[in-house]
């Protein structure tokens, strides 16, 4: 009898050592269950971060592209730029020359004013001086005038002698 009792002790051991064999296999396929989630969900993500790693990679790719075309205004607005300043120089000099040109001119203005003052004043005397030689030659008009009248009248007189002369001869 002892004997049976030590089976069935051995038994109820086995089958305990099984429940709890059991048990664990449930534990490790609960694990397994888990970790095959879990696994799952980081091929999830691991596919959601490529794809996102692809998105930035198409972005940079972008925003290089974009820093290029950035960098090419900036160095095409920098020759511009530079144009700009030379031109600029350029126009200062042009303009100190012409303002050079404007104060000989100004200067040449005044002595055109000046001269153009002494021209109407001499045109002024010479319009008295020919008023006055228009009275004069009115007037020598008038002696000459006279002075043929006179003329005519001895001539008359030396006519009227040289007749009384040849009467008297």
């Amino acid at each position: 009898k002892s004997e049976i009792n030590l089976l069935e002790e051995r038994i109820r051991a086995l089958e305990a050592e099984d429940i709890k064999s059991k048990s664990k296999i449930a534990e490790e396929e609960c694990k397994n269950v888990a970790a095959m989630k879990s696994l799952e969900t980081l091929r999830s993500e691991k596919e959601m971060a490529q794809v996102k790693v692809a998105e930035l990679s198409k972005t940079i790719a972008v925003n290089e592209e974009h820093i290029e075309k950035i960098t090419k205004q900036m160095n095409e607005t920098e020759e511009e730029k530079q144009e700009a300043k030379s031109e600029v120089l350029s126009l200062s000099a042009e303009n100190q020359k012409l303002q050079s040109i404007n104060t000989e001119i100004t200067a040449c203005k005044g002595l055109l004013q000046s001269k153009l003052e002494t021209v109407t004043r001499d045109k002024e005397c010479l319009q008295l001086d020919i008023a006055s030689l228009k009275e004069k030659l009115l007037s020598c008009e008038v002696m000459v005038s006279e002075l043929s009248g006179d003329k005519n009248a001895l001539s008359e007189e030396k006519k009227l002698l040289v007749a009384n002369m040849d009467a008297i001869i």
